[in-house]
């Protein structure tokens, strides 16, 4: 069990470094210093410094993964409720989970980056299946719409860069990013 924990404490206090610094500019020393242990210990659970990126990176997928299935898991609210907690929950996904936005930013811009890559498409496909279960929990996916797990997850995406795009536009002719993800959802799950 102290085991685990050490590691678990590398791992969270890197998180802090990468958040504040980027991977760059982070070292190993720097986070031995922050725990007050030696680098050595944190090369008896990481072989470099880009293992332990990958690891905090994996871990607050983890994390974020646990959320949404908590918030797709209340079933004392109705599903559609649940839906839109789930899209307004990635309104500040890149404030919460700093480390994924910036991985996600960098895929997006077609980067090389084959581990990133991966990591992306995995935190796609956890999120997908628990989409993918909350649709057949809730009796959401008819034939015609097999393909709802994998739009709404794209959608939850895109709402999270709408945001960001309707801030940059500082209008208000557009119509609330929420109301119109109410209407869309309404629409598609009649």
């Amino acid at each position: 069990m102290l085991e685990k924990n050490r590691k678990l404490q590398i791992i969270e206090a890197a998180i802090k470094r990468f958040n504040k610094h980027g991977l760059a500019k982070t070292t190993l020393d720097e986070v031995a210093r922050d725990l007050r242990i030696g680098k050595a210990t944190i090369y008896h659970y990481f072989d470099s410094k880009d293992e332990l990126y990958f690891a905090t990176l994996n871990y607050r997928i983890d994390q974020y993964i646990e959320d949404i299935r908590n918030i797709l898991a209340n079933n004392e609210r109705p599903y559609e409720e649940r839906l839109m907690e789930y899209f307004e929950y990635k309104t500040k996904f890149d404030e919460t989970f700093n480390l994924i936005y910036i991985l996600m930013v960098e895929v997006l811009s077609g980067g090389e980056l084959e581990n990133e890559i991966v990591i992306v498409k995995n935190l796609l496909s956890k999120e997908k299946e628990l989409i993918d279960n909350f649709a057949k929990e809730n009796k959401l996916n008819k034939s015609d719409n097999k393909y709802l797990p994998e739009f709404l997850v794209i959608q939850s995406w895109g709402f999270l860069f709408g945001q960001k795009l309707k801030k940059i536009s500082n209008t208000e002719t557009f119509e609330s990013t929420k109301e119109i993800s109410q209407k869309v959802l309404k629409t598609i799950l009649s």
